[in-house]
């Protein structure tokens, strides 16, 4: 058995276009007001666009709420200093923070992969 896949990570919005679009499967935003943007942008697509909490979690709804897994290069405590990191303590939280959102990526990442190869198994039966 063997679960091919292919994943394309876009740094910015500006970076992804028509081309990249149709030739998905499936989009995922680690934000809801990102899917949102794609899902205007390319409307005819939006059946593909998800977040992937709300993927994974199956509640992935144009009113759902907390769909949100983070920005781990930015944090939301410090966006309201504009990512300035000021001193020891404000790197340090920095750090944390990072941590925190990578290991819930990591987590829906792996739970992203069974339900793809539960998918496959399922084809192939």
């Amino acid at each position: 058995c063997q679960l091919s896949f292919s994943v394309e990570l876009i740094g910015k919005l500006s970076n992804l276009g028509i081309n990249d679009v149709e030739a998905a499967s499936l989009i995922l935003t680690m934000e809801k007001v990102l899917r949102d943007e794609l899902q205007v942008e390319f409307p005819d697509a939006a059946y593909k666009i998800f977040t992937l909490k709300g993927f994974v979690e199956q509640t992935d709804g144009k009113n759902s709420t907390g769909l949100d897994v983070g920005n781990p290069f930015m944090p939301p405590p410090l966006r309201k200093q504009a990512g300035i990191i000021l001193g020891k303590l404000g790197y340090y939280r920095y750090i944390q923070n990072y941590m925190k959102i990578m290991d819930i990526i990591k987590m829906y990442v792996r739970r992203l992969i069974e339900i793809m190869y539960l998918l496959e198994n399922e084809k192939r039966s």
